[in-house]
């Protein structure tokens, strides 16, 4: 009768497996379209949906690799903060257009007497 033969006691391979953040890749796609969605002016109330939903990934899975760092690939943390990153610049563009059409609505003449004749009529 032979006896099965033990693993090796000094194996810790199974141990050192680390795995992926689950929405590191989600994190990365929707911070890339934040920013094209942001920077095409018609699509911005899409990208600043995208933009946050990014945020939102990112800071749950910065906050679990923080609590955790042995537990996750260095790869997806960094894909993670990439997405994280694109998001917030995403935002930012967004908002900077926003801002640069409003300013260059109100400093036209034509609109400027559009909006005061919808004042005095309400």
């Amino acid at each position: 009768m032979e006896i099965p033969s033990n693993p090796n006691p000094y194996d810790y391979s199974a141990y050192n497996r680390r795995e992926g953040l689950s929405n590191a890749t989600a994190t990365l796609v929707l911070g890339i379209c934040t920013i094209i969605l942001n920077l095409s002016c018609c699509c911005f109330p899409i990208g600043a949906v995208t933009g946050v939903i990014a945020l939102v990934f990112g800071h749950t899975g910065r906050t679990l690799y923080r609590n955790d760092p042995d537990k996750y690939t260095e790869n997806s943390y960094k894909n993670l903060n990439a997405g994280f990153i694109c998001a917030i610049i995403g935002l930012a563009l967004g908002i900077f257009i926003c801002f640069i059409g409003f300013v260059m609505a109100l400093t036209d003449p034509e609109t400027m007497r559009t909006i005061n004749r919808e004042m005095k009529r309400h």
